[in-house]
């Protein structure tokens, strides 16, 4: 392969962001951050040219600049590795890197961290409401697409809710990835970006939700997308960000995107389990990105007994 200066790596990643569904800032911060890692690889090493030749040392030397010579906070140099573990998975999957040297160097511990916003019971069950007042406003006529498109929001605001998944993730389900029993169920979220595949637990509220939303979709074939669109096509990441904030505001809540359903969830089953190991493989996250939620986590309120957070059944799992 003929070697491709930094200009032109950089744009191949903008586009390999925009695939991934990103919004339009985390991009623009993403690029930034890795463009100012460029800029001091190419004081160190000379222009970042494919294929690459990146490892371990040089990600540490670069946090070890950030945080002696620049005097950076832990918040800045954790969010430049994290962008630097996005571009390396991406040169990994165009085939320019064997292995993600950015993925073997940990975070920082950072006690300024700002915790992540949740939603209360309370505010869950706004939000969940406001489907059904949504719902009971929509035109009379045209019932059948009335009603998918209700028992599809309240699905996919439940899956984000209490199985904590990635909007990417969530439009990516097949129905063959679901198995629904009476009691709970499960669903598989496939693997990409190199991330294996996991399955996530379901809770028997969810699995009713789900139902529901298969019933008024009688024609979903089993390979065919489990949440589609007014037009029959597969539902887009974008689609579910507008969703998500439309509820949120017919609720009356600030600041709520679909990041904040799944630290919602995440902080519930911290707050369940008391073991932020489970809770990482549960949502598919690294072990130490958890730590967080224990800040938040008060060990009188975890027990056996202890009402459920999102005010569901006790067998839900998050």
């Amino acid at each position: 392969m003929g070697e491709t200066a930094d200009g032109d790596l950089l744009a191949a990643f903008k586009r390999y962001l925009i695939d991934q569904a990103l919004s339009p800032t985390t991009i623009v911060n993403y690029l930034a951050d890795v463009r100012a890692f460029a800029s001091w690889y190419a004081r160190e090493n000379g222009a970042l040219r494919v294929p690459l030749s990146l490892d371990v040392g040089h990600i540490r030397d670069y946090c070890d600049y950030l945080q002696t010579v620049e005097g950076r906070a832990p918040s800045t140099i954790n969010r430049r590795l994290q962008a630097l573990r996005k571009f390396c998975r991406f040169a990994r999957q165009a085939g320019w890197l064997d292995s993600n040297p950015a993925a073997q160097v940990g975070l920082l511990p950072d006690p300024q961290a700002p915790f992540p916003r949740t939603l209360s019971p309370v505010e869950v069950e706004r939000l969940l409401e406001a489907i059904r007042v949504t719902g009971e406003g929509l035109p009379k006529r045209g019932g059948a697409a009335r009603a998918r498109r209700i028992q599809r929001d309240r699905a996919i605001l439940q899956l984000l809710l209490y199985a904590g998944l990635k909007v990417k993730e969530l439009v990516a389900l097949r129905r063959s990835d679901v198995q629904l029993g009476p009691e709970g169920g499960s669903l598989v979220v496939r693997g990409r970006d190199g991330h294996p595949s996991r399955r996530v637990p379901l809770d028997a509220a969810t699995c009713q939700t789900l139902r529901q939303h298969l019933s008024v979709c009688p024609s979903l074939p089993e390979d065919g997308y489990l949440f589609l669109s007014q037009r029959g096509t597969p539902i887009s990441p974008r689609s579910v960000h507008r969703l998500v904030s439309g509820y949120a505001r017919a609720a009356g809540l600030e600041g709520v995107s679909a990041h904040t359903l799944r630290h919602t969830c995440a902080m519930a089953l911290v707050e369940r389990t008391g073991d932020p190991a489970t809770v990482a493989q549960i949502l598919g996250r690294r072990p130490e990105t958890m730590a967080r939620y224990l800040k938040g986590f008060n060990p009188l309120r975890h027990s056996e007994n202890s009402p459920n957070k999102f005010g569901t059944p006790e067998s839900s799992t998050c």
